[in-house]
């Protein structure tokens, strides 16, 4: 292995980020390009590319939202505009959008770096942030065991929130952490 790093999206990483999703998520639960182009236009920062030496091994997405008492589907809607919610001057939580590790380089720990690297970033960056959230599926045991292990704790589950196939139903759990 070489050595892990951060560095920002560009419109010229579309295509791995693309692959990335596809290796990451179902069919039914993937972004599209244009999606992941607003994301990288809207908040630079928030758009992180995970690398290992050249090679890009995982990407990072994050939003800054004003947090909410309570969070339903509708916040979480597969293409959403980032512009519907994103607001730097008046956001107090981070919302990370999404995150994925090239299956070739899980369970060696880069998806937990990758998450704490991301979210450690952008909270030394905007001070005004006061929580984090994100969207897990019930079913991804991995992913939500570095969001626990992370210090996040589950506010609410969303039912038959994710279709990773047609007429394949699975809960959505939105996880928090207050900073």
């Amino acid at each position: 292995m070489a050595e892990f790093s951060l560095r920002p999206a560009t419109p010229g990483d579309l295509t791995d980020i693309i692959r990335l999703e596809a290796l990451g998520f179902a069919e039914g639960d993937q972004e599209s390009a244009d999606v992941y182009a607003e994301r990288i236009e809207v908040f630079p920062p928030g758009s992180l590319m995970a690398m290992d030496g050249d090679t890009c091994i995982g990407c990072f997405f994050a939003e800054v939202w004003q947090d909410k008492p309570a969070y339903g589907a509708e916040d979480f809607q597969l293409g959403h505009s980032i512009r519907a919610a994103h607001d730097l001057t008046a956001g107090n939580c981070l919302y990370v959008a999404s995150m994925t590790i090239d299956p070739q380089y899980r369970g060696d720990g880069h998806g937990a770096r990758l998450f704490r690297a991301g979210v450690t970033r952008l909270v030394a960056d905007y001070p005004q942030l006061r929580s984090v959230v994100l969207l897990v599926n019930e079913t991804w045991h991995r992913a939500r065991s570095i969001y626990a292990g992370a210090g996040f704790t589950e506010v609410t589950r969303l039912p038959a929130f994710f279709e990773p196939a047609p007429n394949c139903l699975q809960t959505g759990i939105v996880m928090k952490h207050t900073i």
